[in-house]
């Protein structure tokens, strides 16, 4: 109902885009990748026809859960394409940006973008995002606003993607001491924290 309210667009387009991403994660909590799909793309092409900057800014986001979907429909040549894009758009929204929570939805797609090609065993590919990677969280962590805990988790993130690369790349030794900077993290307790170093161990068969 909110969006089919043209007010809402009008006044309020910050949550009027935020309406639409709940609306693209509830889908995605279903299951329903094909509806996720159907909404993100929707949503996309409004807010490529809107010249707020609300919606430029959401545009990315967009972009993004499409290449999340991609690649779980299995069309990962399509996903990598997504992706790709969403950076770019990134890196110019980026330019002058201050705040810790405009850096931390491209960190989020680096990540991402590695995790779902190394499940694919796309090393190539995933190798290309990990500098990409590495500069998307240097610059977010820099920034003065960014809370102790969100830059635990990114920190978490970084290494249990570095650590999921290089397992399944074979060299263990450097997968290890990537999965022991994540266990020293605090967001590795939590239920999130589990989630991520259970792919890795799976990765490297310690059950």
């Amino acid at each position: 109902r909110a969006l089919k309210d043209d007010q809402l667009k009008e006044e309020e387009p910050n949550k009027y885009y935020f309406a639409h991403n709940l609306l693209i994660n509830a889908a995605h909590n279903m299951g329903n990748l094909e509806r996720e799909l159907t909404y993100a793309t929707k949503a996309l092409k409004e807010a490529k026809a809107d010249t707020s900057k609300e919606a430029k800014t959401y545009a990315p986001d967009f972009l993004t859960l499409i290449g999340n979907s991609q690649f779980s429909l299995e069309h990962t040549d399509e996903a990598n394409e997504s992706y790709e894009h969403a950076y770019k758009m990134y890196e110019k929204i980026l330019a002058d940006a201050k705040s810790f929570t405009w850096f931390y939805p491209a960190f989020m797609l680096t990540i991402d973008a590695v995790n779902d090609n190394v499940g694919k065993d796309s090393l190539l590919r995933a190798k290309s995002w990990l500098p990409r990677m590495q500069q998307s969280y240097d610059k977010l962590v820099k920034t003065a606003d960014i809370p102790d805990y969100v830059k635990d988790e990114c920190k978490a993130e970084m290494e249990g993607s570095m650590a999921r690369y290089y397992a399944k790349a074979g060299q263990l030794k450097e997968a290890d001491a990537h999965y022991q900077a994540l266990l020293k993290t605090d967001y590795a307790n939590t239920i999130a924290g589990r989630k991520t170093s259970s792919v890795y161990l799976r990765y490297v068969e310690r059950w």
